[in-house]
């Protein structure tokens, strides 16, 4: 498995999806990462309560998806400011993740 692919990816690929998946990465053309949706989306949960070393990806209403920063593999799991669960964790990678959400949409 390619240790940090989470960050390759949403670095040369930026944001996008397929079929009902849609999620946030690092646009192309930005001058500044600060102004990419997956950092102005991050932002905006930290302020609610999210913790740091989360990324969202994929904003699902009331929860966020996220990567956690703090696994080499970037594990994925939901938040929500609207409960008390913390971080969920149901993938062990991005790249399990993302195969899965692709497998979905064929």
């Amino acid at each position: 498995m390619f240790v940090y692919c989470h960050i390759y990816f949403l670095h040369k690929y930026g944001s996008g999806g397929l079929g009902y998946f849609d999620f946030f990465g690092i646009e192309s053309g930005k001058d500044d990462i600060r102004n990419s949706t997956l950092a102005i989306i991050t932002k905006e949960c930290r302020e609610k309560g999210m913790p740091n070393h989360l990324v969202v990806i994929e904003h699902m209403g009331d929860y966020v998806n996220c990567i956690d920063t703090l696994t080499s593999e970037g594990a994925i799991g939901s938040w929500s400011w609207l409960d008390s669960d913390g971080f969920v964790k149901y993938s062990e990678s991005f790249e399990e993740y993302f195969v899965g959400k692709l497998e979905d949409c064929l």
